[in-house]
């Protein structure tokens, strides 16, 4: 299968607090185009704080789109697009536990949904 693949419109549908949602025009093999949607986010970060005997710190979190509570790592999205990741990771790690640490270190880096949503998440660990 070897399509040629090409965006030729991007059109805002909604904009809001954390993504913005689009529909994308795309032409296949220069001959058709189909309509796909996409959905903007401005990136996050997390952190995997594991405490001196061995345990993870988690948080408690209520989630709208899930409609109940959930337990989670320390995470959050980016305060503007570009932030660095290891900055956003501290700050949650400390408005989320209480806990603070300068010597973040990278883990790894999620693309959670890419079908459709171009979310980078980069999470951090660290041995508090």
């Amino acid at each position: 299968m070897s399509e040629k693949i090409k965006r030729i419109n991007r059109e805002l549908k909604f904009k809001g607090k954390i993504l913005d949602f689009y529909q994308d025009t795309i032409e296949v093999d220069g001959d058709h185009t189909v309509v796909w949607d996409f959905i903007g986010h401005k990136g996050a970060a997390a952190v995997v704080p594991v405490t001196a005997d061995g345990k993870i710190l988690m948080v408690r979190q209520y989630r709208n789109a899930l409609d109940r509570y959930t337990l989670e790592i320390p995470a959050g999205a980016l305060d503007e697009v570009g932030e660095p990741g290891i900055e956003c990771a501290s700050r949650e790690l400390e408005e989320e536990t209480g806990y603070r640490s300068e010597n973040l270190e990278w883990l790894i880096t999620l693309r959670t949904t890419v079908a459709f949503c171009n979310e980078r998440i980069e999470v951090m660990w660290h041995m508090i």
